[in-house]
């Protein structure tokens, strides 16, 4: 049985005890004596199934909701594949460590009912061992859903490793032809310098040019138009073209990436604390209290960070006035 006919059943079955407390409380309206205290008793019981009802629909709408996420996700890297977009490992990689840790929940979820069912049956509770009973048998039930996607996903990571060779010759191509490239660059640059020489001679020779034409119509009277270079207009500019020279190409992974990112992030916190650290040991005495007052903020005026300007936010806790002019000199030069 689906997920989705588990819910519709136990939607039903909802539905039918709700119908029957409904009755029940209307006949408590009009009952008197032993009457009303078994109708009584009867609604109790009704409230209990209906509790009970509406955790297996959330069990379930859980379990769907975990399956519909495993489903979509499983879609977006056909689709990707489709597309010809390729999948990225660590993706899949964080797809299989949350179907681990979901299976580990509802292995756990399993084991917690087995041992209710077990308890319900030793005490004799025949009503309770029957509900956990229930709820185990939907648990179990999406197990092996779970288990599939389980096995897809693996299946995918291992063909990744399969064609870590071919990968690794894919990277040794790419690193070889950036080699090739790296002398193409060098000699840009080499000619891109000649030819900044070269054009710096030819404006003295066409200004020499053009003084000798007045002189030309001096002599004999009459005029020449003397021979102008004329440049495109973007080629003076390739003197100024700055080319930088390529240094060789390495691999990094994604999970060197996001390592690199964390050291990052990581180095940055420490940073920070530290000059959070040293602005307190150099706060300002309220001037009210005369206590030393608390750094409050890492912002400055304008918005300026004080980590870059070395002002800081500060707070009187007792007099709670608060204080963004005071620069506490040795954060600024530390």
């Amino acid at each position: 049985m689906s997920l989705e006919d588990k819910k519709t059943r136990l939607s039903a079955e909802l539905a039918k005890v709700q119908t029957q407390r409904d009755e029940v409380l209307t006949k408590i309206l009009s009952a008197s004596g032993d009457d009303a205290r078994n109708l009584v008793l009867e609604n109790n019981r009704l409230e209990d199934e209906h509790a009970k009802i509406l955790g297996g629909i959330a069990v379930i709408n859980h379990q769907g909701m975990m399956l519909e996420q495993a489903k979509k996700h499983e879609g977006e890297l056909r689709e990707r594949q489709r597309r010809g977009v390729p999948v990225k490992r660590i993706e899949v990689q964080h797809r299989l460590d949350k179907i681990n840790q979901t299976l580990v929940v509802h292995r756990s979820l399993i084991e917690s009912l087995e041992k209710a069912k077990a308890d319900a049956l030793s005490r004799g509770d025949a009503e309770a061992a029957l509900d956990a009973n229930k709820r185990l048998q939907q648990a179990r039930e999406s197990l092996p859903e779970l288990e599939i996607v389980k096995t897809a996903t693996e299946a995918k990571l291992r063909t990744f490793q399969a064609n870590e060779k071919a990968a690794s010759d894919i990277r040794v191509q790419i690193a070889k032809t950036w080699d090739e490239i790296k002398p193409l660059v060098d000699s840009l640059i080499k000619k891109r310098e000649e030819i900044a020489d070269i054009l710096k001679q030819i404006p003295p020779l066409q200004a020499q040019i053009d003084s000798l034409a007045p002189k030309h119509l001096e002599l004999v009277g009459e005029p020449l138009e003397p021979p102008v270079l004329w440049q495109p207009n973007r080629f003076q500019y390739l003197p100024g073209i700055q080319l930088t020279p390529l240094i060789p190409w390495r691999y990094v992974s994604e999970s060197e990436k996001q390592e690199a990112a964390a050291k990052r992030e990581a180095e940055e916190r420490e940073e920070q604390l530290a000059r959070v650290k040293l602005a307190s040991e150099h706060a300002p005495i309220c001037k009210k209290c005369e206590q030393k007052m608390m750094v409050r903020a890492d912002v400055g005026r304008d918005g300026e960070t004080a980590v870059g300007s070395g002002r800081w936010s500060y707070e009187c806790r007792n007099c709670k006035i608060i204080t963004t002019d005071y620069v506490a000199e040795t954060v600024k030069k530390s």
